[in-house]
C-alpha cells in the first residue's frame, strides 16, 4: 500500500497468490532506483515492482542451494546488490539487481558454522552490515569481507534453536 504525505492510502497493489504480481506473506520492502523490492516470504522469492506496483520480475525458488531462498525476510541494497536475510537457510543471500546469484554470507546454521540463526533484518552502516539474528537473540556486525566484527546479545555456547558455532569468513563477501 502506498500512502500520501497526509498518511492516507493513495493506492494498493498486489494480491494473494503465487503468480506474477501476487504475494504470500510479504515481510520487507525497500525502494531503489525507482523500483520496489519485496521479500515474498512464503513464495520464497524476491519480487521487483515499479513504483506503480506493476510487476517487473522475481527471482528465487524454495530450497537451500545457490539462488534458492527459504522464507526471505529483511532486505538491504548496496552497490547494485540486493542482500536478503534468508531466514530459513540461516544466511544472507546476495543477488544482483537482475536476480543473479552472487554468493552468501553464512551457511546453514542448523549444521553449525554460520553464526546466524534465523536472520530476519539487516542494514548497512558505514562499512558494516548489521544482522538481527532472531533465533539466538543477537545482533551481528559483518565487515566488507564477511568477517564478524561485533556480536551483541546473549553469548551462549550454542543457540537452543540452531546449535550455531561461531565462524567466518564466509563465501561471497560484500565487495
Amino acid at each position: 500500500m502506498a500512502y500520501t504525505t497526509a498518511s492516507q492510502s493513495a493506492r494498493r497493489f498486489g494480491e494473494y497468490g503465487r503468480g506474477d504480481g501476487q504475494l504470500c506473506n510479504p515481510r520487507h520492502i525497500v525502494a531503489d532506483s525507482g523500483d520496489i523490492i519485496v521479500s515474498d516470504s512464503m513464495n520464497h522469492r524476491i519480487v521487483i515492482l515499479n513504483q506503480e506496483g506493476i510487476f517487473r520480475r522475481s527471482f528465487g525458488t524454495h530450497g537451500s542451494g545457490s539462488g534458492m531462498l527459504n522464507q526471505p525476510h529483511g532486505l538491504a541494497i548496496r552497490g547494485g546488490r540486493i542482500y536478503v536475510a534468508d531466514c530459513g537457510n540461516h544466511r544472507i543471500a546476495i543477488f544482483s539487481r537482475t536476480g543473479n546469484w552472487l554468493g552468501s554470507l553464512g551457511a546453514d546454521g542448523m549444521g553449525g558454522g554460520s553464526g546466524l540463526c534465523y536472520p530476519v533484518a539487516l542494514c548497512f552502516s558505514g562499512k558494516s552490515l548489521y544482522v538481527a539474528s532472531m533465533g539466538d537473540n543477537q545482533l551481528v556486525a559483518l565487515d566488507e569481507q564477511g568477517h564478524e566484527t561485533l556480536r551483541i546479545g546473549s553469548d551462549s555456547e550454542a543457540s537452543p534453536r540452531c546449535g550455531v558455532a561461531r565462524a567466518g569468513p564466509w563465501s561471497g563477501g560484500m565487495g
